[in-house]
């Protein structure tokens, strides 16, 4: 790679990182195809373009690639971030439990399977009974200095209280740190009846979508695998680690690898739609897809080269390759060939990310039917979509939101597909 060492001085350093340890997983004749995606786009695409690309590309390969993450909990004192704590550690002392603010005093950190989890203390500087300022001050600064050295913030609200001032003042602090996040709001047990007003209160006072805030109660541990499925979305670092630790939730943390690494795909195709060279997102989407099946391996356990997850693609795809597709169709689907461009590089996407996955789960091989299945659906769901967008090619940003509309109930089409191919 040293032709291109150069040029990746221009890209983001997690882009560095990721193609470094990509390009030694690949055979010689695979590092001279990267190699070449990297030099043969910059005419066409320039710079910028060709920055999203990659940066798209890299995406897949967090969760392969990275080291075991900490997950830190944090908010305002008495919010219920200890008994959080105590409901996801596999490993290490329990957190102590009490209903006095205050009661954590220090950071204390646990295992859950392959990743940490941090239970903080208050990190707002509330004053406790008669301890003083000082000692509300000491353990807001224990608190960011923990969040400081975390992955991702887990931030943990209290639902019977709500966003006060000094909540508020917390979450402003958090978010400053720049890193990854999830907004939890716990103790909702305490307002099942005026939940959904609490949830739209609080996502107003923080200036966040509703969906953004996850409702959950530690102390009857509900609703907490639609908050790690939430964390692997904000951080897909942490999706092997997860899934690993907590095996009940795979199959909801691979559909939601799946879904991003499908609008990846196809944003990575409207990226490279310009260049008069039909399906010239081919390269990178293998790299997407083989991303894509990496992951979803070591969501299940199993722990495969890139090698061999291109030899599972070519037997997963049966002949449905997205050029292959592509040079199918195109005559007979109208529209901007972006469009259809865009519906393949998506589809094929989809249904090779459920194959993995049955793959994976069962050792089972989805039939070819099934594959058809999934990629006609999504194709054609797609398709219809993107058209009744308008005709003018949408910004990434906007792409992206409506794949992410598109595939909300994706996991349905595939299921369909799953079952038929058990039969």
């Amino acid at each position: 790679m040293a032709d291109d060492l150069d040029l990746l001085h221009e890209f983001p350093s997690t882009v560095r990182e990721v193609l470094h340890e990509l390009y030694r997983e690949l055979t010689p004749d695979e590092q001279q195809s990267l190699s070449r995606i990297l030099l043969g786009y910059l005419p066409s695409l320039g710079l910028r373009d060709l920055k999203r690309v990659l940066t798209l590309v890299q995406e897949q390969y967090r969760p392969v690639f990275a080291h075991a993450p900490r997950i830190c909990i944090v908010g305002p004192v008495n919010t219920g971030k200890s008994s959080l704590y105590n409901a996801l550690i596999t490993a290490g002392e329990a957190a102590q439990i009490s209903s006095i603010p205050g009661t954590t005093k220090v950071a204390q950190e646990g295992l859950v399977g392959l990743f940490a989890v941090v239970d903080t203390p208050g990190a707002d500087d509330a004053e406790v009974g008669d301890e003083g300022k000082q000692a509300g001050e000491v353990r807001r600064h224990r608190a960011l200095e923990a969040a400081e050295r975390a992955d991702l913030l887990l931030m943990v609200f209290d639902a019977s209280i709500g966003i006060n001032r000094g909540a508020l003042q917390v979450y402003q602090d958090l978010v400053a740190l720049g890193k990854p996040y999830v907004i939890a709001l716990n103790k909702s047990d305490l307002v099942k009846r005026e939940l959904n007003a609490v949830r739209d209160l609080a996502a107003r006072t923080l200036g966040v979508a509703q969906q953004e805030i996850i409702p959950i109660s530690a102390k009857e541990r509900t609703n907490l695998d639609t908050l790690l499925v939430a964390v692997v979305k904000a951080d897909p670092r942490i999706a092997a680690a997860v899934a690993q630790a907590l095996p009940a939730f795979r199959e909801k943390i691979a559909n939601q690898r799946i879904v991003n690494a499908a609008v990846a795909a196809g944003s990575v195709n409207l990226i490279t739609s310009p260049i008069p060279i039909p399906f010239t997102s081919f390269g990178p989407l293998v790299l997407i897809q083989s991303g894509l099946v990496l992951s979803i391996a070591r969501i299940y356990g199993h722990k495969i080269t890139v090698q061999r997850a291109k030899e599972l693609i070519a037997t997963f795809g049966a002949g449905f390759g997205a050029r292959t597709l592509f040079q199918q169709l195109v005559t007979k689907v109208p529209g901007p060939g972006w469009v259809l461009g865009t519906a393949i590089a998506v589809a094929t996407t989809v249904a090779i990310g459920y194959a993995a996955v049955l793959w994976f789960e069962r050792g089972e091989k989805l039939t070819a039917e099934a594959m058809r299945e999934i990629v006609a659906a999504i194709t054609q769901r797609v398709v219809d979509r993107l058209k009744s967008s308008g005709k003018k090619r949408p910004g990434q940003r906007k792409l992206r939101e409506v794949l992410q509309e598109t595939l909300s109930d994706v996991d349905g089409v595939a299921s369909g597909a799953k079952k038929t191919s058990s039969e």
